[in-house]
């Protein structure tokens, strides 16, 4: 009896979300705030992945420190590999929307050139096109049978502990940063149009 009350409970919970949906969509198809909308949306999505990349590159350094064998160890490794990898691929991949954004509101302009900074001095102290790529390719992404071995047996836990501490705090801090002050900017102009 307990579940038909839980379903009842849950159906109509999504009934007023699908016609709170609506309404939100009537009144953003009506003031014409789609593009904005989206604009929201998007940058939601980027704070999620920087969010989301800071928790697994964090699990990942924790554990690090706690595992014993070297199995163990490369599964974390292989974990930050990727996470770096794909953050900066989001991020180069948003560049040109998140610029624009940020030509917009005077405060995030050197925020915008901060995170861009640190970014490229991240890619170049850690050789990122030669190092990070290739081992991200080799052992994370595609498991290269014939370097494998050879590559995770020479990977320096120091160098990569000092490498991810890098990019979360120099660049992927400064990043979630400059996403929360759009999206507290991005926020306000929508519903300050919306009214």
């Amino acid at each position: 009896m307990k579940n038909i009350d839980h379903f009842d409970d849950f159906i109509s919970l999504l009934e007023n979300t699908m016609k709170e949906y609506r309404d939100i969509k009537t009144l953003i198809e009506k003031n014409n705030l789609s593009e904005r909308f989206e604009d929201l949306q998007k940058t939601n999505e980027l704070a999620m992945l920087f969010t989301v990349a800071n928790s697994d590159l964090t699990i990942s350094l924790k554990n690090l420190h706690i595992v014993n064998k070297d199995s163990e160890r490369l599964f974390f490794v292989k974990n930050i590999f990727l996470t770096i990898h794909e953050t900066i691929v989001a991020y180069q991949g948003n560049g040109k929307f998140i610029n624009n954004l940020c030509q917009t509101y005077d405060e995030t302009k050197d925020a915008y050139k901060t995170v861009t900074d640190n970014l490229r001095k991240f890619k170049k102290d850690h050789d990122y096109e030669r190092y990070i790529i290739p081992m991200r390719n080799s052992i994370s992404a595609h498991i290269d049978i014939d370097s494998f071995y050879d590559e995770t047996i020479q990977i320096d836990i120091d160098k990569i502990l000092e490498m991810t501490l890098h990019f979360g705090q120099e660049f992927l801090s400064t990043a979630i940063s400059l996403i929360k002050i759009l999206l507290k900017y991005l926020v306000n102009n929508f519903l300050s149009q919306s009214r």
